[in-house]
């Protein structure tokens, strides 16, 4: 198997697994629902997620069209020409690095399939008490078992994981931006404002995250008094276990 191969594989499994991980996986909460809304994530928490996954899989799609073109010149003739001139219109020198697999793209793609991962099992295993609001259902009960009884709020942690695979596969050395020169073009500062943005969404997501924890478990030992207690002494690690 080609390293281009592989390359184009990694990619369509990253866009994948991040669309798994930011999509909500059922309907907004209904007005018989309680819902939460203490930080300004809660209230672009959908355009947040429409916004990112969007642009991401779009980075994706247009990387693997280029690793393609450059890998599979001969089996790449449908792809019009105009687009790789779009995508790639100054190949720097090596841009044929553009299909290795670096240890970090490798690490980037693993963190974001574990966490798309870790998502799935929190949705199935909550079911129709996962909602993407902070919010308690009408009929809520208090779920305990795996992952729940590994750390109280699994979907974040595997969320956290999701983020930090994108920046990482984002930020390698052999990404798409780097080795066709747009730094060099007209789309030079969208390049850098492009950056900016992926780490502030971050940075902003990973905080509201912890706030979500702090607030969600407030919200469960106010619903379901003991019980809780009695979860929260069993399972006392809300994202890594032995950690925090």
């Amino acid at each position: 198997m080609s390293l281009a191969l592989v390359k184009v594989i990694g990619l369509i499994c990253a866009a994948s697994s991040y669309y798994v991980s930011v999509t909500p996986p059922l309907p907004r909460a209904g007005p018989e629902d309680k819902v939460f809304k203490t930080q300004s994530f809660e209230r672009i928490v959908f355009a947040l997620s429409l916004l990112t996954r969007t642009l991401f899989i779009l980075a994706m799609l247009s990387e693997v069209i280029v690793t393609a073109t450059i890998g599979f010149p001969r089996t790449s003739d449908g792809i019009p020409h105009y687009a790789y001139a779009a995508l790639c219109p100054r190949p720097q020198e090596g841009v044929e690095e553009l299909q290795r697999v670096s240890l970090l793209f490798a690490l980037g793609v693993v963190l974001s399939a574990v966490g798309a991962s870790i998502r799935a099992w929190t949705y199935r295993v909550l079911g129709q008490f996962y909602l993407y609001e902070v919010a308690i259902r009408s009929n809520h009960s208090l779920v305990t078992r795996a992952p729940y009884n590994i750390v109280r709020h699994p979907s974040y942690a595997g969320l956290y994981m999701s983020i930090i695979g994108m920046l990482t596969m984002l930020y390698s050395q052999s990404n798409w931006g780097r080795v066709c020169g747009l730094s060099y073009t007209a789309f030079g500062p969208l390049l850098s404002l492009w950056a900016v943005f992926w780490s502030s969404v971050s940075v902003y997501t990973f905080i509201s995250l912890w706030g979500r924890c702090v607030l969600e478990d407030k919200i469960l030992h106010q619903k379901f008094g003991d019980s809780w207690s009695d979860y929260r002494r069993n399972v006392a690690y809300r994202l890594i276990p032995g950690v925090v």
